[in-house]
């Protein structure tokens, strides 16, 4: 998981309950895909979510 936002893919920034995130896509460092949600969105000081990158998100690939 750590070594995802440091090689990202691609960062996507959005807005979520008035809140502002940040989706990076990166791998594990072992090939996994990985979504992680970072806030906020500006400075990134705190993941709250990670997991396999789901289907729904491998358009943001392209």
């Amino acid at each position: 998981m750590r070594h995802a936002p440091d090689h990202a893919l691609r960062l996507i920034e959005f807005e979520y309950d008035g809140e502002d995130r940040l989706l990076v896509i990166g791998d594990n460092g072992h090939g996994t895909l990985l979504e992680l949600v970072l806030v906020p969105a500006a400075d990134p000081g705190r993941v709250i979510h990670a997991d396999r990158l789901r289907p729904s998100l491998f358009e943001y690939l392209r």
